[in-house]
């Protein structure tokens, strides 16, 4: 009997085996390779429309001013959620806008502090963008009812001349103005304002010494002016005709 083992035939066939698993191992795993690609490209590509730029918040009354600039032509809205997407505004984004700053007013909102969402999205509302953030206050009821009206350190009445003389003291914080309102000699209802650079005002004509007066505030960008009540001006000194020095 023949036991002789031809060792090159072996080693033949061993390659041939070898060749043959790389050969399979390289085809399924580009197969599979093959398959993940397909799905991607089944799905298509993923479109983004460029977030707003520039934005800039001005708060108001129960309401608030958003200003933006938008350099992407494919942008045809603009959401604006809060409160977790829980309120939300959407606007047209106009391409004749493009680059240029656009206002937008959000209304009927609640007074507090708020953290706004914008996401730009195509004209139907498609391949919304990454979402850009902003923080800022809005005023009401609350605000107002902390204001104050700016002190009066004195006030006199001419008889002789017809003249009321006011004295201020020093304006407050956020504090734009004063109005005063009263009725000329005609009894006719006349608003004076008087800006906060004035630390006095002299004005004649006066029908009755029955002067009211308010307060008006502008918190820091704020869109909105803000009020206090009218109230009296109590105690004016009376000087009568011949009284003076």
């Amino acid at each position: 009997m023949n036991n002789y083992i031809n060792t090159n035939n072996i080693m033949k066939t061993g390659i041939i085996w070898i060749c043959v698993m790389l050969a399979s191992i390289g085809y399924f795993g580009c197969s599979n390779i093959n398959d993940l690609h397909d799905q991607y490209l089944q799905r298509g590509e993923t479109i983004y429309m460029g977030p707003v730029d520039s934005i800039k918040l001005f708060p108001g009354n129960n309401r608030i001013k958003i200003s933006y600039r938008n350099y992407d032509p494919k942008v045809g809205k603009l959401m604006v959620y809060w409160d977790f997407r829980k309120g939300s505004a959407q606007f047209d984004v106009s391409v004749n806008n493009l680059g240029e700053e656009v206002e937008v007013i959000v209304p009927d909102l609640q007074e507090k502090q708020y953290t706004f969402e914008l996401v730009t999205t195509n004209p139907v509302g498609q391949h919304p963008s990454i979402p850009v953030y902003i923080s800022g206050p809005v005023y009401g009821s609350k605000y107002r009812a902390t204001l104050n009206n700016r002190k009066i350190n004195g006030a006199t009445f001419i008889q002789e001349t017809n003249t009321v003389t006011i004295e201020w003291a020093s304006v407050l914080e956020a504090m734009v103005g004063v109005e005063l309102l009263y009725r000329n000699s005609s009894d006719k209802e006349t608003v004076l304002e008087v800006p906060n650079k004035d630390a006095r005002t002299i004005f004649d004509d006066i029908g009755k010494v029955e002067i009211q007066y308010r307060t008006k505030y502008l918190p820091e960008n704020c869109i909105d002016t803000f009020y206090t009540d009218f109230v009296p001006i109590n105690n004016i000194s009376l000087i009568k005709a011949g009284e003076r020095d």
